[in-house]
């Protein structure tokens, strides 16, 4: 599950209004994905037109905030799962795993013989 967008967001504590320090409609590639949704739970949703996200137009409720919460969370752990993934991968070809395999580190580095 992934949240309408990977902004980075906060809330100011005195308006309780909610801002994006990364505003989505900013980035043309975002807005090709998300559609502006005034009811939905950070202002916008997928976009049913999209190519890579309109799997998630129906899969949750954006306009429910737990729900969208729930989402986050799942996009959340699954980021951090792929990051220990590229860790333990970079330290394997640290360790010489592939030798001679010619493997290509996240980072672009070559890793073993061609």
């Amino acid at each position: 599950m992934l949240a309408a967008c990977s902004a980075t967001d906060k809330q100011t504590a005195t308006e309780g209004v909610f801002t994006y320090e990364h505003d989505p409609r900013e980035n043309p590639n975002a807005m090709k994905d998300i559609i502006e949704n005034p009811d939905a739970v950070y202002g916008f949703s997928p976009s049913p037109e999209s190519d890579r996200l309109k799997e998630y137009v129906d899969a949750i409720d954006w306009t429910n905030p737990e729900q969208v919460a729930e989402a986050k969370a799942q996009r959340e752990e699954y980021h951090a799962s792929m990051s220990e993934l590229y860790q333990m991968i970079e330290d394997m070809l640290a360790d010489g795993a592939g030798e001679g395999a010619g493997y290509q580190s996240r980072n672009g580095c070559m890793s073993g013989a061609l």
